[in-house]
């Protein structure tokens, strides 16, 4: 029995948060154990991951932070860790460095196609250092999808990298009364007459919210019962709040903010929109296929394996006009959302379900762990803690 401990920079309501609730959940009955440290004092899904009976520690602090590094390492010590697996920038770092401290192997896993523009000077230093852990310092690495391996070969250099698609746990199915009331939630009157457009994401400009408005309101002048509902929480709220009042789309365009009940909002809606300008393999796109929801979404990452004419619709992105053009050709067809819909569910429990993804998880642990050299962990601590 391996004891895997899971450092993330933050708990907030995003993909990779989501893959540690899903693995949490699929690793009961298996011999191997998990616990979670957060790096940021945002602990939203905390509460998810520890009814599944995995313990979470949440330790905020700074980069730079030696007396954070040396929580880290005594909470490794204390939990008898095995294994590290990061995920998120901060905690590669972070977490790499009190591996290797601790002498534990490392995992990290990429989510994304490439990192957040380097604006400032301690962004860039953060860059190179996480780079330079990942090249150097991490036994394997693991990329959430095909597309995400290519892109980001040339950032890990001759790291030894390997495909692990993300998974999803399938949705409850909701009455209709249930998803009448959800509807209701979500957009303050019941809107029943016309299609219900669902997006789901932080809001950073990345996230191509802002060309979804644009798209919205040329589409929605052809079709004014459609109503879109964009679900999350960032820095763009006010921005994007602005742009819907600006269109005049108040009333028909919702910003709810986070929310914790994603599965039940897209059981209650019609079609999926992603409007990415980069992805990885998103969970949210996963979750929405689960739910039986036809996609439309942007030629990013891996999203072209996952959408297809089968499943929905592909535009290219930052492409406003292009992406109106996919809403209006899928509102005007709603006898196509069933069958769409039905693919993309299969094609997710088919390739996508937990089991199967916990299954490479474990096995990729435990060939990493083949290579440990036993007690080094405890012989690394004691000189460490003599010295703090």
């Amino acid at each position: 029995m391996a004891h895997i401990v899971h450092i993330i920079d933050r708990l907030n309501i995003g993909g990779a948060q989501s893959l540690l609730v899903t693995l949490a959940q699929a690793l009961r009955g298996r011999p191997h154990s998990m616990a979670v440290v957060s790096l940021h004092h945002d602990d939203t899904m905390a509460g998810a991951i520890r009814a599944c009976g995995v313990p979470v520690t949440v330790l905020p602090g700074k980069l730079r932070d030696v007396g954070r590094i040396a929580e880290v390492c005594r909470l490794l010590q204390e939990t008898n860790a095995d294994l590290i697996h990061t995920h998120l920038g901060f905690a590669h770092v972070t977490g790499t460095l009190c591996g290797r401290l601790m002498g534990l192997p490392v995992v990290a896993s990429l989510h994304s196609m490439q990192e957040h523009p380097a604006e400032r000077f301690r962004d860039l230093v953060h860059y190179r250092l996480q780079r330079w852990v990942l090249r150097t310092l991490c036994d394997r690495i693991i990329a959430v999808g095909p597309h995400v391996a290519v892109a980001r070969a040339g950032y890990v250099g001759r790291a030894r990298m390997e495909v692990i698609e993300n998974a999803v746990i399938p949705p409850p199915p909701l009455s209709a009364g249930r998803r009448a009331a959800v509807r209701h939630s979500l957009l303050g009157s019941e809107r029943d007459d016309g299609p219900l457009f669902i997006a789901v994401g932080r809001l950073s400009a990345e996230k191509g919210f802002a060309d979804l408005i644009d798209a919205f309101a040329i589409f929605g002048r052809s079709d004014p019962r459609a109503a879109l509902a964009i679900v999350g929480g960032g820095e763009l709220m006010g921005a994007l709040r602005a742009q819907v009042a600006g269109h005049g789309l108040d009333g028909r365009v919702f910003l709810p903010g986070a929310r914790t009940d994603v599965p039940e909002l897209l059981a209650a809606s019609d079609v999926f929109v992603m409007p990415s300008h980069w992805e990885g393999m998103p969970v949210a796109v996963l979750e929405a296929m689960a739910a039986g929801l036809p996609v439309v979404a942007t030629r990013v990452g891996d999203l072209p394996n996952l959408v297809s004419d089968r499943t929905g619709l592909l535009v290219e992105p930052q492409d406003p006009a292009a992406l109106a053009g996919a809403l209006s050709s899928i509102a005007g067809t709603p006898d196509r959302w069933a069958p769409l819909g039905r693919a993309g569910k299969r094609l997710v429990d088919e390739r996508y379900s937990p089991d199967v993804w916990a299954s490479r998880l474990c096995r990729l642990y435990d060939e990493v762990l083949d290579g440990r050299w036993p007690g080094t962990g405890r012989r690394h601590w004691s000189a460490i803690r003599s010295i703090l």
